[in-house]
């Protein structure tokens, strides 16, 4: 009788080792699936933002995506020569969540340069500075981004998800200040996001328009918010 019942047990216990097996791998297909979803909404949303911000634009900016490693492919971004006139006004504070920065650009229509960034400043824990395409990038409108400005040497796996605008001001009527906001998810593959067709250089160089005075151009960057990473 006891071997009857030892055996009996036996076979119990290899009945629930069986429905246990059975359920995790129901569990492990669930989980797949799962991790599927995610990973399409993932890129759903990374797409819907492209489209958004980028639109026809799409590809310009990733060509103007600042190179951070010796594999990425393509023209690597001009360095500011020292004798390019830009002065700054104010920057943001270090650490805040939120800030200004104002950029003065001097001489702006002798510029032979086709980037010129601005002086780095700091907020959110990043260092920042501001892209800029004087005669276009490939476009006849202004091209101006936000850019990490030691994307280089920060750790690997970074990522600063911030929400700013960029602006090219009014000089004469405050009120016609041209300001586009974006949001990016910014880390080592994308490390700088913006407008590939700003404004139209027609109207940047218009002395009348009262973005160019005194040959002096005036841009800003503003974080509106810096989510958690």
């Amino acid at each position: 009788m006891e071997l009857e019942a030892l055996a009996k047990e036996c076979e119990d216990c290899e009945a629930k080792a069986k429905v246990a097996k059975d359920e995790e791998k129901i569990v492990e297909a669930e989980w797949g699936r799962m991790k599927h979803f995610i990973s399409s909404i993932k890129e759903d949303i990374k797409r819907e933002l492209k489209e958004q911000y980028g639109g026809e634009e799409e590809q310009e900016v990733k060509d103007t995506l600042v190179p951070h490693n010796d594999s990425v492919k393509g023209p690597q971004p001009l360095e500011v020569a020292k004798e390019a006139a830009s002065k700054v006004d104010a920057q943001a504070v270090d650490d805040s969540p939120s800030g200004r920065f104002t950029w003065t650009i001097k001489n702006f229509s002798k510029l032979n340069t086709k980037k010129l960034y601005s002086d780095i400043f700091f907020t959110g824990g990043y260092k920042w500075r501001i892209l800029i395409f004087p005669k276009g990038n490939n476009v006849d409108h202004l091209s101006m981004y936000l850019a990490v400005a030691d994307s280089t040497t920060l750790p690997y796996g970074w990522s600063s998800y911030t929400q700013f605008s960029l602006a090219v001001c009014n000089q004469i009527h405050n009120k016609y200040t041209i300001i586009k906001d974006t949001q990016h998810l910014f880390n080592e593959r994308e490390s700088d996001w913006g407008f590939t067709s700003f404004m139209p250089l027609g109207e940047l160089y218009d002395p009348h328009r009262g973005y160019l005075v005194n040959d002096t151009v005036i841009v800003e960057a503003e974080f509106v918010r810096k989510v958690a990473d």
